[in-house]
């Protein structure tokens, strides 16, 4: 077949190894209610989101490689901006995973997504974050390399490099008409990090880790126009040195613990000056369980809780920041899950910053997933979340609800294209 030709030249530049193609297809429906746009009351609306997923693998016996490419699709009732069309976001993403030897190995990724998102994308893809920015259109491009290296039976080095950039296209395409007033513009970040990491075995149950992240924030502020105003920017140097301990207590229990300190640097005053943290202790701890184990049933839990120092570029400071997770899942035999979370974030400084924005949220959600085969998979949920000002804000009140039930159905597919010499799968 002539298509054959350029498929074995490629597998051919390649060690010997596995070619395959994936496909996939993402339905889900919305119904419930959510701000339209940032700083905005909640309204009621009914949402349909259709994304398509096309992969590329290749396997070999050291490592792995995939390209990924999903247009997502997103009609929703009221629209931003009155749109009858949909909001289209393409995400696409490379992976690369080798093993050079037995003691060594690098991993390489990129993500990236450029398009349309409404207020829901926002709060999934910067989880954590109180204030969410007026954004209709975004462009967020991410890599990371990280290479590990086995020194002996019990010392293990890491090393990884990460930058990200994240910015609003409105200022040159859809500027954001619907916006509240009073409503944050997201201000173009890009975020360069250094994570070295040493772990010790100190037995067969216990290791100790040492962590040393450098990061450094570069943030470009919008005008009224929406265009970059780079005067009014402003860049931090933060080095997070930690200290954790991690102990597999039994068979059902994992806990980890960790203690550390956050040094960073201004290197041009923001507007919230007085509120950026320079020196804070930093720290958390995660206890993971099997709850209950039958033939049949399996009960797991986690339950976490940390300090953290954050760059909040949407509100433009740095500060001390506490979060807490838990969750209980459940799987009943091998086509059926379950699980109930919920996470709640706050500023742990003693006062709040000026103009009371959100600086605290919290969440919940209520899947069921039913794997109905290795094709199909069927999921049913809710979400609740809400934000609100600082605990200590005179004006302190829940507001921005969102909240919605969705069911969604994904169909995958994988089959093998070319096959060159023996190969190994991971």
């Amino acid at each position: 077949m002539p298509a054959a030709g350029p498929v074995a030249i490629f597998a051919l530049l390649f060690a010997a190894g596995d070619l395959q193609v994936g496909a996939g297809a993402q339905a889900e429906l919305r119904a419930g209610q959510a701000p339209l746009l940032s700083g905005e009351s909640p309204s009621t609306f009914l949402m349909a989101l259709l994304t398509a997923d096309a992969d590329l693998y290749w396997t070999t016996a050291q490592g792995e490689s995939s390209l990924r490419y999903a247009p997502r699709l997103l009609w929703r009732d009221p629209s931003p901006n009155d749109q009858i069309r949909p909001l289209v976001l393409h995400v696409f993403g490379f992976n690369y995973r080798d093993r050079p030897n037995r003691r060594t190995e690098l991993v390489l990724q990129a993500d990236g997504s450029y398009g349309e998102v409404d207020y829901a994308y926002l709060g999934q893809a910067l989880p954590g974050q109180a204030t969410l920015p007026a954004a209709t259109r975004i462009l967020s491009l991410q890599g990371s390399a990280r290479l590990a290296w086995r020194a002996s039976r019990r010392t293990s080095l890491q090393a990884g490099l990460s930058l990200l950039n994240w910015r609003t296209l409105d200022s040159t395409t859809a500027p954001t008409t619907g916006a509240a007033s009073g409503a944050t513009s997201l201000p173009e970040q890009t975020r360069l990090g250094f994570e070295p990491q040493l772990s010790y075995a100190l037995s067969r149950r216990n290791t100790l880790l040492l962590r040393a992240d450098l990061t450094y924030n570069i943030v470009q502020a919008s005008n009224a126009s929406g265009s970059l105003a780079s005067a009014s920017g402003f860049s931090a140097l933060a080095w997070q040195p930690q200290v954790a301990w991690r102990s597999e207590l039994n068979r059902r229990h994992r806990l980890e613990l960790q203690a550390g300190v956050v040094i960073a640097r201004l290197f041009a005053d923001p507007c919230t000056t007085n509120s950026f943290t320079p020196v804070a202790p930093i720290g958390g701890a995660r206890l993971a369980s099997l709850l209950y184990q039958s033939r049949s049933l399996g009960v797991r839990g986690d339950l976490s809780g940390a300090a953290s120092w954050n760059l909040d570029p949407v509100l433009r400071t740095g500060v001390l920041r506490g979060q807490g997770n838990t969750s209980v899942g459940a799987a009943l035999g091998p086509r059926w899950r379950a699980e109930l979370s919920g996470m709640v974030s706050t500023n742990l400084t003693r006062h709040p910053l000026p103009g009371d924005p959100d600086e605290t949220m919290f969440m919940a959600r209520l899947p069921f997933r039913f794997q109905a085969s290795r094709h199909f998979v069927l999921e049913v949920g809710a979400r609740y979340s809400e934000r609100a000002q600082h605990l200590s804000a005179p004006k302190f009140s829940w507001h921005g609800r969102e909240s919605f039930v969705y069911v969604m159905l994904t169909v995958v597919e994988r089959a093998s294209l070319l096959t060159v010499g023996p190969s190994s799968r991971r």
